[in-house]
């Protein structure tokens, strides 16, 4: 083991017996929740974070990752979401890309990632399946009403696979085996809370939720409408609210100096003009949900549907025949803070549960 690598894996393990001894982490022992995430990793990086999250549940068995979607026409957003998963012990997550051209197509750190750790498509995404096949392959062979779906993205891919046809994986439309194979979905999308107001990190107040319009829903407010009127299974949003205020750590992050997060963080806070390396936990908060629900995290009914309209705001309304809510904060945010840095700080250190004696 090279002397870099001594340094990170002693500064990581006293990082944990910090968190450890504050009791941030008790998640039950349960069988690994079926995952399928939809990402738009390239623009901002906690969907590295994300993903890595995602990867040190799978690692701890309180996951199973069944495959990742990305939800934007970069090339090398492929190549990046693969290297985190490899990074993480994972060479084998099955790997989609939205086709459509021109969307979302620039990044400041995917190529790098791509580029610089070992992955399945260090060249660009053209031999990367497409986003509708691969999530029709991938679903249609997991038990009924099993998958739980996480969206931290725009909402295209997430129409396109209501609106797929029948193929050679399933003689269902998108919908019916949407319906028939998903269990729920997570997405982190839209703004929710009567209480709190929207902040960003530089602490800049954009009001009450009902006048802020959130980023994922902005970048395709039609696919973002046709999703919350046509997804057949219930629907938690992880409100743009909720992960403000959740700092992921930048001492946790950077505990592990050679990985893509410790990248891809800092250099986009500074690119983005922030001074501090810790993140709101914005896409984490709806990946923690999807694996472990509300647990003793969050509050959040479901009796309801959303409306958004044509300028993209969101709006929640009582409904006893739908099943669409939001969550609401619980857990104190510095607490659930702790429990996500520690996970994403273990993510590459802690070997899969499979792997484990080898």
């Amino acid at each position: 083991m090279g002397f870099a690598r001594l340094c990170s894996v002693i500064l990581l393990a006293l990082s944990l017996v910090v968190l450890a001894s504050r009791g941030v982490d008790a998640a039950p022992a349960m069988p690994p929740v079926p995952i399928f995430l939809d990402t738009d990793v390239c623009v901002d990086p906690g969907d590295v974070s994300a993903v890595t999250l995602l990867n040190g549940l799978a690692n701890r068995g309180e996951a199973k990752i069944l495959g990742i979607t990305c939800v934007t026409s970069f090339p090398y957003a492929p190549g990046c979401v693969d290297a985190v998963c490899c990074w993480c012990g994972r060479s084998d997550v099955p790997i989609g890309s939205l086709k459509d051209s021109g969307f979302l197509d620039e990044s400041k750190y995917a190529q790098y990632v791509a580029n610089n750790w070992p992955n399945r498509y260090p060249d660009g995404s053209r031999n990367v399946p497409d986003a509708v096949a691969l999530f029709r392959r991938v679903v249609s062979n997991q038990p009924d009403h099993s998958v739980v779906m996480v969206a931290i993205g725009p909402a295209r891919n997430l129409a396109h696979f209501l609106q797929s046809k029948a193929d050679s994986a399933s003689p269902l439309s998108g919908r019916d085996l949407i319906a028939m194979k998903v269990k729920h979905l997570s997405f982190m999308a839209g703004a929710f809370s009567k209480t709190r107001r929207i902040k960003d990190q530089m602490g800049k107040d954009y009001g009450p939720s009902e006048t802020f319009i959130e980023w994922n829903v902005q970048q395709d407010i039609p696919a973002f409408q046709y999703v919350v009127k046509n997804w057949p299974t219930p629907i938690m949003f992880s409100g743009f609210e909720i992960g403000q205020e959740i700092l992921v750590d930048g001492s946790m992050v950077t505990a592990t100096p050679q990985s893509p997060q410790a990248y891809c963080v800092p250099t986009t806070q500074r690119a983005f003009g922030y001074r501090n390396v810790s993140r709101p936990a914005w896409d984490q908060t709806a990946i923690l949900y999807g694996v472990r629900g509300l647990s003793n995290y969050w509050g959040g009914a479901m009796e309801g549907r959303v409306v958004v309209d044509d300028q993209g705001h969101t709006i929640w309304r009582a409904d006893p025949t739908r099943h669409q809510g939001f969550l609401e904060p619980k857990m104190s945010d510095a607490e659930l803070g702790e429990i996500i840095s520690q996970i994403q700080a273990e993510a590459g250190q802690i070997k899969p549960l499979g792997e484990r004696g080898r």
